[in-house]
């Protein structure tokens, strides 16, 4: 896991009890800020990829109990 990765996922970690009014929606995190949070996933995932591009971000899912779902992509490498 990259080391922007591990600093996303520590801002999302850092601001969850902040946000657990929204459980269940789905918050983007790129770098240090909080993009916004999503009803959906797709919703998330759209707005992720109109910000950011190429370059990485975080989605996760606004819950009490952590819940680990793990993708990844490579634009270096084609999928086969």
């Amino acid at each position: 896991m990259s080391t922007k990765l591990h600093k996303e996922i520590e801002v999302f970690e850092k601001l969850l009890p902040s946000l657990m009014d929204k459980q269940g929606k789905f918050a983007v995190i790129h770098d240090d800020d909080l993009l916004g949070v999503f009803d959906t996933y797709a919703d998330a995932l759209e707005v992720a990829y109109e910000k950011c591009a190429l370059d990485q971000f975080l989605v996760r899912q606004i819950s009490a109990i952590p819940q680990f779902a793990n993708y990844t992509r490579s634009i270096v490498t084609p999928c086969h």
